[in-house]
């Protein structure tokens, strides 16, 4: 059986068709039938029913462009943070290349990481640069924050950033979280 076959809304709308499909051979066999005056309704019904129909569909439209403009929002704010945090990483932080492109891998891993967690997809070795990590997290966004924090960390007892600056970046890690919490 074809894929196609097997899709659920598929199944769905190919079963309302059939049900109007057998509504409307209904109606036809009344017209050549006995029974021709019997079950006409008045056509106001139909005019009410279209009325209710509209405000139906009007409440869901606004409903689900609340949810798209929500997420939009959403992943216009990740975008924000991540520019603001690598931004602030590169120019605050006196570290060598090496650990400011592993913390760039780690900005980046978040968005698909957060990408795919709400897929339902929680294997950390999908995302790039992380192919070969021994860990499996159940939540990987908060496995990636959490790698971030222990960066802040050694960089702190490294004396690579001042508190200040920690408090810096610790303001836009935690935003990571917010933005996670605000799509789940």
């Amino acid at each position: 059986m074809p894929e196609i076959a097997r899709n659920p809304t598929l199944l769905l709308v190919s079963s309302y068709a059939l049900g109007v499909g057998l509504y409307s051979l209904l109606a036809v066999w009344k017209e050549h039938t006995s029974f021709s005056e019997v079950g006409d309704l008045p056509s106001n019904i139909h005019a009410a029913l279209t009325v209710v129909l509209g405000w139906l569909l009007v409440f869901r439209t606004n409903a689900s462009y609340s949810r798209w403009w929500e997420a939009r929002t959403l992943w216009g704010r990740l975008v924000n943070v991540s520019r603001n945090l690598a931004i602030k990483v590169a120019d605050l932080v006196k570290a060598d290349e090496d650990d400011l492109n592993r913390f760039r891998i780690d900005i980046v891993a978040f968005a698909y990481g957060l990408k795919n967690h709400l897929r339902g997809e929680t294997r950390l070795q999908v995302l790039s640069g992380f192919e070969a990590c021994p860990d499996h997290p159940t939540h990987v966004p908060s496995y990636l924050i959490t790698r971030m924090y222990g960066e802040f960390g050694s960089w702190y007892r490294d004396g690579r950033v001042d508190s200040g600056v920690l408090r810096v970046l610790d303001a836009e890690a935690r935003e990571f979280l917010e933005i996670c919490g605000g799509c789940e």
